[in-house]
């Protein structure tokens, strides 16, 4: 055995694939500082196994990979690879070479083969072990590696020396061996639990066994109990279907005689509906020529009155005028008159004027006088002038004050009818908006009720909601507790399996048997007692303790099969065991006497076990002499009165055996092989009983949570509703205050086109006073 060669790529400086072949004899490794000399040994170190970074002189396993430099890019992994020559065969490997390569790349993955072959770590450990080659070994001495040795303590050096002996494999194996030992017993102590666990539930089981068959007792009463009630109520409920049938035919017939005379008046009914809808159809064209015909003569009698007033207060105007009009001519005829007489004593004076300017010279002093009264006339002439202009001018005021009346009468007669043209639109805005105002409160008092039944609604909902909750909450303890009972049976059934399948409570030389069997070293071979029959739990304690150790008698098919086991377990030392061929083992059934008028007998044995056709003889050689009783006294009298020629067995496990024997006692809590199988099918019943059972609650509660789910539509289906309702009151109260706030803007308006109206009013009566 020595090193043929060592292949470097992409390790440390050696981006490119090298191969270092080594000749046998002594090979140096020369060259300058950092020429990569130690890199060889690190190389060398890590395909053999090395996981220390530091060992390699690096932070991370990644520092190995060649990292590049300035002209060179980096690798993406490194491989070393090292052959060494096993002609001699060191090594446990099929070749005249071993050839170890270890590969990293720089996503952190790793592999190791061994001539091709992807080994693990552990394999390339133990091939090196006790040839001082491994990471740990001998062969390579690195720098400062013997003073580590010489200054190393007595433990690490006997590791060295161990080592170098070729026993660290072996203290390698028997460390594997001790940790698998302790496994085993971390095994042993757990099944040791678990079948402590199973004994402690044996007892309560049995109890709870009795109570069952008590239940079932009392159930058969109370059905028979039910049953006879339910027969008298059916007869009770006979006599009242009959007696409700003549009720329903009298009804019927009364029925039928209704009937006709609903279909003789709904007859009539449609006739009289049709006459009032024809009258109604009239009634309503009257009514509406009646409201045309009464609107249009409200509208001229308005008219009329407004006329008639008008006409009227004309008349007195008119009436008024003249008589200014009459007054003023007369006072103007006056005043011509007076001028008339004023002009006739003007001409008289002037005559006496010029009869005394002609007696002028003759009288001075009557001129004077007569001069004197001139002037006095002349003034009073002028005076009367001036009066006359002045009443001239009175006419023309007056004739302009009558016309400017007569304009600001008529304008102030407009300036009324606008105003109570405005009246009567305030008015009716007024009361428009107070209609508008009654039928937005009329609607939030709708809007309220549907507020509050809207609310006791989501009370329902939210009750609905909890109690549905309530149901889930109950539903899903329920599922949990059926889950847990699942789960534990279960966990039962695979404990009981896994004791099955490793055919515990048998002894060894049956498990090398059935072993050898399942591996086909054994042909012929059917099976234990045990796994060939089937008994109703209720004899399973019976049969168990006639059998005993039968029950790990193994069955073959002939003679022949049953000496190839017994030199089988002869060459291998397994110990002894019992095996029935078919051909050879056949029984008989006891039937020489007439037991099954006896108290308390049950069945021979033979005959309540379920087999195969081809076992029956073994089972009648087995049990064809056994007879099961229901309890140790009954077994006692019948075996007494027979002689003890048979052996009878009880239900709880007490034997009378044959020649007069007793055997029996308490039963042992550990579950017998039947017992088991027994309690297997049982619990797989259980588990398919409480899947129905999980199956109904599932679907009861799919449809509770398809119940909430629709409580919850319909709670939001109303809580939209509500939220759509208080927007509606929102919106009409808003709607309200607007009116109320533009019905007190009318009625701030109506109150000031009435003052201006009074004003207008009292106006015009002044006009008219003036202007009379």
């Amino acid at each position: 055995m020595y090193l043929k060669s060592l292949e470097i790529h992409g390790f440390k400086s050696f981006p490119d694939k090298i191969k270092l072949t080594f000749d046998k004899g002594i090979t140096g490794v020369v060259g300058p500082n950092g020429s990569g000399k130690s890199n060889i040994g690190d190389a060398v170190r890590w395909v053999l196994g090395e996981q220390s970074t530091k060992t390699l002189r690096g932070n991370k396993m990644e520092d190995i990979i060649f990292a590049g430099t300035a002209s060179r890019k980096p690798v993406g992994f490194a491989s070393v690879t090292l052959v060494i020559d096993n002609s001699g065969r060191e090594f446990d490997v099929d070749g005249d070479e071993v050839a170890v390569m270890r590969k990293l790349y720089r996503s952190g993955e790793s592999e190791y083969r061994l001539n091709g072959k992807n080994v693990r770590l552990k394999d390339i450990n133990e091939l090196f072990m006790d040839t001082g080659l491994g990471r740990d070994g001998y062969s390579i001495i690195g720098q400062g590696r013997i003073s580590e040795i010489v200054s190393a303590k007595s433990n690490e050096r006997r590791d060295i020396f161990e080592e170098a002996a070729g026993i660290s494999k072996f203290r390698y194996k028997k460390a594997e061996a001790e940790k698998k030992l302790a496994q085993a017993q971390d095994n042993l102590l757990r099944l040791r639990d678990i079948i402590s666990e199973l004994e402690s539930r044996v007892e309560p089981l049995r109890i709870q066994a009795e109570k069952a068959k008590k239940f079932a007792v009392l159930a058969a009463e109370r059905r028979k109990t039910e049953i006879s009630i339910w027969v008298k109520k059916l007869s009770e409920l006979r006599k009242s279907i009959e007696q409700a049938d003549e009720k329903i035919l009298i009804c019927k017939s009364q029925y039928e005689a209704a009937e006709h005379d609903t279909q003789k008046l709904e007859a009539q009914r449609k006739q009289c509906g049709v006459l009032i809808q024809q009258c109604s159809e009239k009634i309503e064209d009257l009514q509406k020529k009646i409201l045309e015909t009464e609107k249009n003569s409200s509208q001229y009698k308005s008219d009329t009155a407004v006329c008639e007033n008008d006409i009227i207060y004309c008349r007195k105007n008119i009436m008024s005028l003249v008589e200014k009009q009459t007054a003023d001519n007369l006072r103007k005829n006056e005043c011509l008159e007076r001028l008339e007489e004023y002009n006739k004593k003007k001409a008289l004076l002037d005559e006496k004027s010029r009869e005394i300017s002609q007696n002028l010279e003759n009288i001075e002093n009557q001129f004077l006088k007569a001069e004197k009264d001139f002037e006095s006339i002349d003034r009073l002439s002028d005076e009367k002038a001036a009066e006359i202009s002045s009443l001239y001018r009175r006419k023309s005021e007056y004739s302009l004050t009558v016309n400017s009346s007569e304009s600001i009468i008529s304008e102030i007669k407009a300036q009324t009818e606008n105003v109570s043209r405005q009246n009567d639109e305030y008015e009716r805005l007024c009361e428009s908006y107070k209609n508008e105002q009654l039928e937005i409160k009329e609607s939030i008092i709708h809007l309220s009720e549907l507020e509050q039944e809207h609310k006791n609604r989501l009370k329902g909902f939210s009750m609905l909601y909890e109690n549905a909750q309530g149901k889930l909450s109950e539903h899903k303890k329920k599922y949990d507790s059926i889950i847990l009972d699942i789960n534990s049976a279960s966990q039962k059934i695979k404990i009981m399996q896994e004791l099955e399948k490793n055919m515990e409570g048998f002894s060894y030389s049956v498990k090398e048997i059935m072993k050898a069997s399942e591996n086909h070293i054994l042909n012929g071979i059917k099976g234990t007692v045990a796994h060939l029959i089937n008994v109703d739990s209720r004899y399973s304690v019976a049969v168990e303790t006639a059998l005993g150790g039968a029950l790990q008698n193994i069955v073959v098919d002939n003679e022949q099969t049953a000496k190839n086991c017994i030199g089988y377990l002869k060459q291998h030392r397994a110990g002894r065991s019992t095996f029935l061929p078919v051909t050879s083992v056949k029984g008989n059934a006891l039937s020489e006497y007439n037991l099954k008028n006896e108290d308390g007998f049950i069945a021979v044995a033979s005959e309540i076990i379920n087999t195969d056709e081809q076992y029956r003889g073994i089972i009648r050689s087995l049990l064809g002499r056994t007879v099961i009783a229901d309890d140790i006294d009954s077994a006692a009298d019948m075996a007494r009165k027979n002689g003890y020629k048979f052996r009878i067995v009880t239900l709880d496990g007490q034997l009378v055996n044959a020649g007069g024997s007793f055997t029996g006692g308490s039963q042992a809590r550990s579950a017998g092989v039947l017992s088991r199988k027994n309690e297997i099918d049982k619990l797989k019943n259980d588990i398919a009983s409480l899947e129905k059972t999980k199956s109904g609650l599932e679907k009861s509660g799919l449809a509770v949570r398809n119940e909430i789910e629709k409580i919850n539509k319909d709670t939001e289906n109303i809580r939209n509703e509500l939220s759509q309702v208080i927007s509606d009151m929102a919106g009409f109260e808003a709607e309200e205050k607007r009116l109320s706030m533009m019905a007190e803007q009318s009625e701030i308006q109506l109150k000031n086109s009435r003052i201006s109206l009074n004003t207008l009013e009292k106006r015009l009566e002044t006009q008219q006073s003036d202007y009379k």
